[in-house]
């Protein structure tokens, strides 16, 4: 009898431990253990052996691709992100992955590439702001201003974040007085162009004028033409 409660307080035991280390290798304990102290090496340990049990969970590649992000690891963590989209199959849940993945991307100033990243990311998740402040962000790194401005008022009417939409929208309206300043600059400019050019053309028009009549004072070429001696010529026909 104490043999059998021997062996039964061992199996519990046993069974503890298990659960006890598949616990601390839980999503929830890695990030309160490791991500919230900003611990990524640890982290990234501990979510490679997560990852090797739980082979196809996205959510542990969305984690694994954040802490190679902070490790400045980007190859990897596309790779990652990558993996992640592959095994989720909610399109709201991978429009934000592929909105981490434009990141990625954005950290290697791959810029065109995470442009369409973010894209895809919105064309699958409609409601996410952050994409579109990201896009917009890069239409104004390449001084398209227009399209900045685009995106950055369809992430302000989705965000949620209120200090920092506030100061989008500030922006916003900076941006418009800078393309109506612009436009004004742009257009003063061409007139006084215009004007110019009709001051120099009147100019020339003048002086042409101030050289007309002087033509009629020139003489024929006739009057240079060397006239022959009449006597001469009766002479020579004698000879």
């Amino acid at each position: 009898m104490k043999r059998k409660i021997f062996i039964i307080f061992i199996s519990i035991f046993t069974i503890a431990l298990s659960s006890d280390k598949i616990f601390s290798n839980s999503i929830t304990d890695i990030i309160d253990n490791s991500i919230r102290y900003n611990d990524w090496s640890e982290a990234k340990k501990r979510l490679e052996n997560y990852i090797k049990i739980n082979s196809t969970d996205p959510k542990g590649f969305v984690l694994y691709a954040a802490v190679l992000n902070e490790l400045k690891m980007y190859d990897e963590a596309i790779i990652a992100a990558r993996s992640a989209i592959n095994f989720e199959s909610s399109d709201e849940k991978k429009g934000e992955y592929y909105f981490n993945l434009g990141n990625y991307y954005f950290s290697k100033a791959l810029f065109d590439i995470a442009f369409q990243m973010y894209e895809k990311s919105v064309s699958l998740n409609t409601v996410l702001p952050n994409p579109y402040y990201m896009m917009g962000l890069i239409n104004y790194n390449n001084k398209e201003i227009e399209k900045c401005i685009k995106n950055w008022t369809v992430y302000v009417g989705l965000a949620t974040d209120a200090l920092k939409r506030d100061k989008v929208k500030e922006v916003i309206v900076k941006l418009e007085q800078f393309l109506a300043d612009e436009k004004s600059r742009i257009e003063a400019e061409k007139k006084r162009e215009e004007e110019e050019k009709k001051k120099r053309e009147e100019y020339l028009e003048k002086l042409k004028k101030q050289l007309e009549g002087l033509d009629k004072d020139s003489k024929n070429l006739e009057d240079y033409k060397i006239k022959e001696n009449k006597k001469e010529a009766e002479f020579d026909e004698i000879d």
